[in-house]
């Protein structure tokens, strides 16, 4: 698959995922309108372990793991061994996430006092119900990941990226309708019908492949195979998945909606993460597990090369610009109802201790997937583990003099300690990665995005004085001209500094402006 094939793809999932997490963020702000401060914090409490089995089993084992086996069976054409593998992993997901969400029913009492060891026996006592109400929702979260993974090796993008629109959707509607007679329980009840809307969202595109499920044999050759693989990759991923755990009980100490704004500050760090570097590795994962199984070292680098740079596009100058205006884009976007400016100012700090990692984090995504091509999930065990570690103890080190920031400064430094040693062991695994050669476009999007981000932030200074942000339409349209000053003022500065990775922008939007005026013309005729 050619690089502009690749840049189609991700363009769609962009696309898809543009929309779906901005979705992401209004229910979020839904749940800070209507129940900010220690409400708010006993949600994403109950949604930690849920949310944690839901991200290592489809955001890594599933869309990491099975893609390549998948794939490997649809370029030999077998696709009767194909959907014989796909029934057994889908009645034994189904056996283990029956068997996960039972104990988690079960054990939640014990678990929400864990998370909350400040708190009273009425807010535990809620926290258990909520995760009680959530936990069923894994069978099917579990179940639409495995139809992801499938539809993405037969190149359907598409479809799995508007799940997660449904998902969201649906989230939305419930939190809307039920908030005022059920309270918080809307957002649980919510939750779970989300994650059947997702899952029977991808349902007619599995069947259109013609899909049979196989209960004759239910034991495949590679399950051994994916039990082998999956052993560190599930332990790497659990690892990783911890570190909300340790957010969830350490803010308990900290003043009430201290969780609630570290997850606001999350969702926009993940918002061009998952719109930007998600969709560009999602799409070149297929054509990198192909050129390293076989042997086209040259090619699979070049591949990484170009994920890195096209990703660096658009990450630097998010991250530049959620720290340079990390107040104004929280208050537009969350300072309603019950969540105040006290909100937005724990938010805000936060959002500007993230920000600084999103770079690290892009390009961890592309160096993973590296790893998974080859089928070595071991090295990222040993890696995640490390940097773990690290984060954990220096959320023990800055909490104290930094409060919330200090969680979130203290992801930031393991995410860069992550992407050392990634870099490290992937060099030593397939040799230089010659990664020195994107240091010219790098430097000149970090440039870019710095002047953008100083020119924004004093534009947004003397723009107050004039929209007070205390009106609701004064404070969308401060930010609406800030971004897009700031987005035009990035474009040009790549533009002036002739940054290769840019060309193909400028090129679509002149063929767009080219395609208006030919149309333009016709009408005038």
């Amino acid at each position: 698959m050619t690089n502009g094939r690749i840049a189609k793809y991700a363009s769609i999932i962009m696309l898809a995922t543009i929309l779906s997490r901005f979705l992401g963020y209004v229910w979020k702000a839904l749940l800070s309108a209507f129940f900010f401060g220690s409400t708010s914090d006993t949600f994403f409490r109950a949604n930690t372990l849920p949310n944690m089995l839901y991200n290592i089993l489809v955001g890594v084992l599933l869309s990491a793991l099975f893609i390549p086996f998948f794939t490997r069976y649809l370029v030999k054409e077998e696709k009767e061994e194909l959907w014989r593998l796909f029934s057994s992993l889908f009645i034994l997901l189904f056996l283990v996430l029956l068997i996960l969400s039972g104990l988690g029913i079960l054990f939640a009492p014990q678990l929400s006092l864990w998370l909350n060891p400040t708190s009273n026996p009425g807010t535990i006592d809620l926290t258990a119900k909520l995760t009680q109400i959530m936990f069923p929702a894994l069978l099917f979260l579990g179940w639409a990941g495995l139809l992801t993974a499938l539809l993405n090796a037969f190149q359907n993008f598409t479809v799995p990226a508007l799940s997660v629109v449904a998902f969201n959707v649906v989230l939305i509607v419930l939190i809307t309708i039920l908030a005022k007679p059920f309270n918080i329980f809307s957002a649980a009840i919510g939750w779970t019908c989300a994650a059947m809307a997702q899952f029977l969202f991808q349902v007619p595109s599995l069947l259109k492949q013609g899909f049979r499920l196989s209960l004759s044999r239910l034991w495949h050759p590679d399950l051994k195979k994916i039990a082998i693989l999956a052993l560190p990759l599930l332990i790497s991923a659990a690892i990783d998945q911890l570190s909300p755990f340790f957010e969830a009980r350490l803010t308990s100490f900290l003043e009430a909606g201290s969780f609630t704004a570290l997850r606001n500050a999350g969702v926009l760090v993940q918002l061009p993460l998952g719109i930007f570097a998600m969709s560009i590795t999602t799409a070149i994962y297929p054509t990198l597990t192909g050129q390293l199984a076989r042997g086209e070292m040259n090619e699979a680098k070049e591949s990484i090369r170009w994920s890195i740079g096209a990703s660096s596009l658009f990450i630097l100058p998010s991250a530049v610009g959620l720290i340079a205006l990390s107040v104004p884009i929280i208050r537009v976007l969350y300072q309603y109802g019950e969540f105040t400016a006290i909100g937005t100012s724990l938010s805000a700090y936060a959002l500007r201790l993230y920000a600084p990692g999103l770079f690290a984090n892009a390009t961890l995504m592309v160096l993973l997937r590296a790893f998974y091509a080859m089928q070595d999930t071991f090295t990222p065990v040993l890696i995640t583990f490390g940097g773990l570690a690290l984060q954990i103890a220096l959320y023990f080190a800055l909490i104290g003099p930094l409060k919330v920031g200090g969680l979130a400064l203290a992801a930031t430094l393991a995410a860069y300690f992550n992407l050392t040693l990634m870099t490290l062991f992937l060099r030593r695994k397939i040799g230089p990665l010659r990664l020195e050669t994107l240091i010219p476009s790098l430097s000149k999007m970090l440039v870019s995005a710095t002047i953008m981000g100083f020119a924004c932030y004093f534009l947004d200074r003397l723009m107050v004085n004039f929209l007070s942000p205390d009106r609701v339409l004064f404070r969308v349209a401060e930010a609406v001209i800030v971004i897009g000053f700031g987005l035009a003022l990035y474009l040009l500065l790549l533009y002036l500094l002739r940054v290769k990775e840019v060309i193909p922008v400028f090129q679509r939007i002149k063929r767009v402006f080219r395609g208006f005026a030919v149309a333009q013309g016709g009408k005038n005729q």
